[in-house]
C-alpha cells in the first residue's frame, strides 16, 4: 500500500471515525493506525473510540480542535443592516445540503416558533452536496420546499442555494440570532459548520452528536432531542422568549473558540511534526 511504502515518519489527521465499523472498514483503518507515528482526533470523544474500539495506543493520539476563523463578537442586530434583515429574527443552518443534515426536522420546528414570533426567518444556506446532486438530483431540496409549503411557512424559510464565501459566509452567521444544527447521527465525531456558528458567537441549538455534546457539556450550546421537532421549537422559543440566556450562550459560544482559531491550531500541528521528527 502507498503508507507501507513511505520512508518517512506518518502523522495522519482523522475526521471521522467509526464506532461500529464493518469489517472491511476497521480492517482498513487497523492499517492506518498501525502505520501512523501519529494520529490526530479533531474532537476528545475521537481518542476515546481509538482506543475502545481499534485499540490503539493512547501515546500515539493528540487531539487537535477543528479551528476556525478569527472573527470579531458582531452583535445580529448590527450585521442584519447590510443584509436587509433588520426585521427578522434570523435562525440558519448552513453547509452541503443532503439527507443526513436532518434539516426537514428544523422546518417542521417552525409553525410553533411563527407562532410565538411570527417574522422569524429560517435560513437554509448552502449548495447541494455534489456526490448528492450527481445520485439524485434536487430531489432532497425539492422535498424540503414541499415540506415548507405544506406546512404554510413560505414567509418563514429562504433557502441561500449557491455556495458562499467565506467572507459572506461569516455575514450571515453574525446576522443570525439562533443557529440550527439538527444532525440525525449521533456518530459525527467533527463539525466545521459547529465552529463556524461558535466562533462568530452563536447561540446554538443543536442534536448530541458526539462531538456536540462535548459543546453541550461546557456550556457553549443548548442540546435537543435526534429527529424531533418539538424539542428543537422549545430551545429555540427559550431563546426568543429570554434574551438574557441567549446573550450568555452567545457569549460562551465566543470565549469557547478563542483557542480554536487557525493560526492557534496551526501552531499545534507544527510542534506535533517537530516532536514527530525529534526536532
Amino acid at each position: 500500500s502507498f503508507m507501507e511504502e513511505v520512508d518517512k515518519p506518518i502523522i495522519t489527521t482523522l475526521h471521522t471515525i467509526l464506532q461500529d465499523p464493518p469489517l472491511d472498514a476497521k480492517r482498513v483503518m487497523d492499517e492506518v493506525l498501525r502505520l501512523s507515528d501519529m494520529v490526530i482526533v479533531l474532537a476528545r470523544v475521537g481518542a476515546q473510540i481509538l482506543e475502545e474500539v481499534y485499540d490503539t495506543l493512547p501515546f500515539k493520539v493528540r487531539y487537535i480542535p477543528h479551528g476556525c476563523p478569527n472573527v470579531p463578537f458582531v452583535k445580529s442586530s448590527t450585521a442584519k443592516k447590510g443584509l436587509d434583515l433588520e426585521d427578522r429574527y434570523v435562525l440558519s443552518t448552513f453547509g452541503l445540503i443532503s439527507r443526513g443534515k436532518g434539516i426537514e426536522y428544523a422546518i417542521r420546528s417552525l409553525p410553533e416558533v411563527v407562532d410565538v414570533r411570527p417574522d422569524v426567518l429560517y435560513l437554509v444556506i448552502g449548495e447541494t452536496h455534489p456526490e448528492v446532486r450527481k445520485h439524485e438530483g434536487e430531489s432532497y431540496r425539492q422535498s424540503l420546499l414541499d415540506l415548507v409549503s405544506d406546512l404554510g411557512i413560505g414567509d418563514n424559510v429562504r433557502f441561500v442555494n449557491r455556495f458562499l464565501s467565506k467572507r459572506d459566509l461569516i455575514r450571515f452567521l453574525q446576522a443570525t440570532d439562533t443557529y440550527i444544527l439538527p444532525y440525525p447521527n449521533r456518530d459525527q465525531i467533527s463539525s466545521g459548520t459547529m465552529l463556524y456558528a461558535l466562533c462568530t458567537g452563536k447561540a446554538i441549538v443543536t442534536t448530541p452528536f458526539l462531538h456536540a455534546q462535548e459543546i453541550i457539556d461546557e456550556g457553549a450550546a443548548v442540546g435537543c432531542e435526534f429527529r424531533d421537532p418539538v424539542s428543537i421549537s422549545k430551545r429555540v422559543k427559550r431563546f426568543i422568549e429570554l434574551e438574557e440566556i441567549k446573550e450568555q450562550y452567545e457569549q460562551q459560544a465566543y470565549e469557547y473558540t478563542r483557542d480554536k482559531i487557525w493560526p492557534n491550531v496551526a501552531m499545534r500541528y507544527i510542534n506535533e511534526f517537530y516532536k514527530t521528527l525529534g526536532l
